[in-house]
């Protein structure tokens, strides 16, 4: 589970929640770096640059320039850099005065779903299953679900011409750091925010009709398990220069290398990889590209990409307004 469950103050104390809302809206995505959900939760960070720090000392690379990876400034030096910032709290403040809460609207949806489940077939004989294996089996679905889910609307969005015109905002990125996860344009956003909505209720909801009160998630800090640990280990190396293979190992699991392949700016590599976690999808698919012998190259889609609100946030409707129009005529 992810959106605001992460603090769980007791109902006749509300100070805290108070504190935390307001300390939410004044900070924005920099208060990202508390929640244990978020990729840039300082916990995460830090183990991103221990993970680097390790993989550049095998690559017999000084210090001083391990050191340079966590240089603030590096996140500031270069206009694509400096529009991920821009867009992450333009982001943040719409769907705040939006009021898209995915959670909230899904625990609603999913108990919905349940009670008409259990009106069609009633007293299923999972109920009287032990807790233990619905929380185990609600664990995995759901991360599975999650996983699938994310791949094949990354799938759409390169596929579709009026879907991509959105989601080259972020692949327009001609430097990558762990803040390029959150260069979306608004419509990619709504759109994770509908599959999100829509994959939580269909998993949540039919282990609420099998299994009632007795299923739970395995969460670490009040989240996920699994999406903590990948938060925590190699997610945000995804979005970055660091070239971290998995070997024979990505037949299972994408490895940033891999990532970073699908951000190239060759429309040979940036088709392919579209999974998050999990690479089997892309196996399924046929758009998995091994990391061994490959390289990015550079980054983005064009060589002198405009990196302004007007051009990443504006003109796609006009792009997508001129298909639509061209399609009518």
């Amino acid at each position: 589970m992810n959106a605001d469950e992460h603090f769980h103050w007791n109902e006749n104390f509300k100070m805290p929640e108070q504190i935390h809302d307001i300390a939410s809206w004044l900070l924005g995505p920099l208060y990202f770096l508390v929640l244990p959900e978020k990729r840039i939760f300082w916990l995460s960070l830090i183990c991103t640059w221990l993970i680097a720090v390790v993989f550049l000392y095998r690559k017999k690379v000084s210090f001083k320039f391990m050191l340079k990876i966590i240089d603030p400034r590096a996140l500031f030096n270069t206009p694509s850099k400096r529009f991920d910032i821009k867009v992450m709290f333009f982001n943040f403040w719409l769907k705040k005065i939006l009021g898209l809460l995915a959670i909230s609207s899904s625990l609603v949806l999913s108990a919905h779903f349940a009670s008409n489940l259990d009106q069609w077939f009633p007293n299923p004989i999972t109920r009287s299953w032990p807790g233990w294996y619905a929380t185990l089996s609600f664990t995995i679905c759901a991360f599975l679900v999650e996983d699938f889910t994310r791949f094949w609307l990354h799938r759409q969005l390169h596929r579709r011409s009026y879907l991509w015109a959105f989601h080259r905002t972020h692949h327009s990125a001609d430097s990558l750091t762990p803040l390029s996860l959150y260069r979306t344009h608004p419509v990619e956003s709504l759109l994770s925010w509908l599959r999100h909505t829509l994959s939580f209720t269909l998993c949540a909801g039919l282990f609420l009709y099998l299994f009632k009160d007795k299923f739970n998630s395995w969460t670490i800090l009040g989240v996920g398990g699994i999406g903590f640990l990948f938060n925590i280990s190699f997610a945000n190396l995804r979005h970055s220069h660091l070239f971290i293979g998995f070997g024979r190992w990505e037949r299972f699991f994408l490895s940033p290398a891999q990532h970073q392949l699908h951000h190239s700016r060759d429309p040979n590599l940036c088709h392919q990889n579209f999974g998050v976690f999990l690479s089997i999808w892309d196996r399924l698919y046929h758009c998995l590209c091994y990391s061994e012998g490959q390289q990015p190259g550079e980054f983005g889609v064009s060589k002198n990409e405009n990196h302004s609100f007007r051009q990443q946030i504006v003109r796609p409707f006009g792009h997508v307004l001129r298909q639509i129009l061209l399609k009518l005529n």
